[in-house]
């Protein structure tokens, strides 16, 4: 079961309006790497509580786009360890903004640490 298109959409659009104001950039795979990731914690999020239910706006900003807050600070051959990082966050959305370095998420409770390896993946 993957997000309704209408809440793809608005997660999309949030994404894309609201990016400026953090100063970030987003490309159009990383784009369809973030929708893909929104539609996994849709479908994984019922089932494992990996994040509070909030609308697609919230979720672009609060989750996505603060994640993307990291990128600046960070040297790019670093090395990161996500720990306890359930629903792949800040790590996912690092990742596919296609950040040069290596990222390791690790979540301790072994639903979220299998719903991480698949987000991972992407």
């Amino acid at each position: 079961m993957t997000a309704p298109p209408k809440q793809i959409a608005d997660f999309e659009a949030a994404l894309m309006t609201n990016a400026p104001a953090y100063d970030i950039e987003i490309s159009t795979e990383t784009l369809q790497q973030l929708t893909a990731y929104y539609q996994l914690i849709h479908v994984w999020n019922p089932r494992l509580h990996l994040v509070a239910p909030c609308s697609p706006d919230e979720f672009a900003q609060r989750h996505i786009l603060e994640s993307l807050l990291l990128l600046p600070h960070l040297p790019q051959a670093a090395r990161i360890a996500d720990i306890g990082s359930g629903a792949g966050l800040p790590g996912s959305p690092c990742s596919a903004a296609k950040w040069p370095s290596t990222m390791m998420s690790k979540a301790s409770w072994r639903p979220a640490a299998a719903s991480t390896g698949t987000l991972l993946r992407l």
